[in-house]
């Protein structure tokens, strides 16, 4: 009967406006194609990173690597993968990166545990629930993102976000991540689920040889995100779709 009702009003609508591809079969049969409009979802204006802070970060092969995870602490998003995956790494692999840690926890329990997990780590630190002037920092300090989740994601502002911070991205094949991103091109894609996998990419982003490529991801991800996931650039076309000035 659900099924029914929403069918019934959802033909009806003047137009549906979706963050990608990957959506697009929710409405086939109930809205013509011509009523759908894509729209990606945007970066907030803070998170852009600027050309001088950019150079600054890549300018130099780092110390140490610096790689960020920032989620809601929870399995399916893949944070437990990621500290084991750090974990298999020999110890002179490790002290070639910094592992950060922000997110909010479903429970003191989990909380405790992944405390209790990295309290010996002095590669890896957890931050807690950040403020967006901390995220906005993380993000800007961090070489790369990552997100190994094995969620059914629909389009995480969190990839984007680390586009407009200058980042590499690694994560998963989910079909909403899919929509803007693409393997070598923004990152490097991992599979889902795989401890091997993630332990695989660090590998290679360590490598100091590989560095100049990652810039050159970080770049093209900053560049892409000027020119596409910006606020005003959706705030335009959403106008467009609604016919407002």
């Amino acid at each position: 009967m659900l099924f029914a009702i929403n069918r019934f009003f959802i033909k009806k609508m003047g137009g549906v406006i979706i963050s990608g591809k990957s959506h697009l079969e929710i409405f086939e049969g109930y809205v013509q194609s011509e009523k759908i409009h894509i729209i990606p979802n945007f970066a907030p204006s803070y998170m852009f990173i600027s050309d001088s802070d950019f150079e600054r970060k890549f300018k130099n092969l780092p110390e140490k690597i610096n790689i960020l995870f920032l989620s809601n602490m929870i399995p399916q998003k893949g944070y437990l993968l990621l500290l084991e995956a750090f974990q298999k790494l020999k110890k002179e692999k490790k002290l070639k990166f910094k592992l950060n840690f922000a997110g909010r926890f479903d429970s003191k329990e989990e909380a405790d545990s992944f405390h209790q997990s990295i309290k010996d780590a002095k590669e890896i630190e957890y931050h807690g629930v950040v403020s967006d002037d901390q995220k906005r920092e993380l993000f800007q300090l961090a070489h790369v993102f990552i997100l190994p989740t094995m969620f059914f994601e629909g389009q995480p502002v969190s990839i984007l976000e680390g586009y407009a911070a200058g980042c590499v991205v690694l994560t998963t094949g989910q079909s909403g991540i899919l929509d803007v991103f693409e393997n070598n091109m923004n990152g490097f894609e991992m599979i889902p689920g795989s401890i091997d996998s993630i332990v695989e990419n660090l590998l290679f982003i360590q490598e100091t040889q590989n560095f100049e490529k990652l810039k050159q991801i970080a770049k093209y991800n900053l560049t892409n995100a000027k020119n596409v996931y910006k606020e005003e650039i959706y705030i335009k076309k959403i106008k467009n779709v609604l016919g407002v000035d």
